[in-house]
């Protein structure tokens, strides 16, 4: 594979991974905010004193983990540069088979 063709590679295992990687972390975040946020006011209007102040620690981890994962996949990117990568593309068969005898497009045969 010329140099051209391994960066096109490279670059699209690249923007693949980093899309799945990073759904990873956002989803998960998601997943919390919807399940617990009303424990900090999530989407509400008017927060108790107690919700803000969950809210403030909530904000801290959720910095935490959007900076670890961004950290970790600019690690893994990175490693990958270590590595050769090759694409073998998408294959399929088809099998063709004999056709058995049997009715035609009115019924018959």
């Amino acid at each position: 594979m010329d140099n051209e063709k391994q960066k096109q590679v490279r670059q699209r295992f690249e923007k693949i991974l980093s899309k799945k990687f990073t759904t990873c972390f956002i989803a998960a975040l998601d997943k919390f905010e919807s399940t617990f946020g009303e424990m900090w006011g999530f989407n509400e209007d008017n927060p108790t004193q107690e919700q803000i102040k969950k809210s403030i620690m909530w904000q801290e981890v959720r910095t935490f983990i959007l900076n670890n994962g961004n950290t970790q996949l600019r690690a893994l990117i990175k490693e990958l540069s270590l590595h050769k990568i090759d694409w073998i593309g998408y294959k399929s068969q088809f099998l063709i088979s004999e056709r058995k005898e049997g009715p035609n497009k009115d019924g018959q045969k």
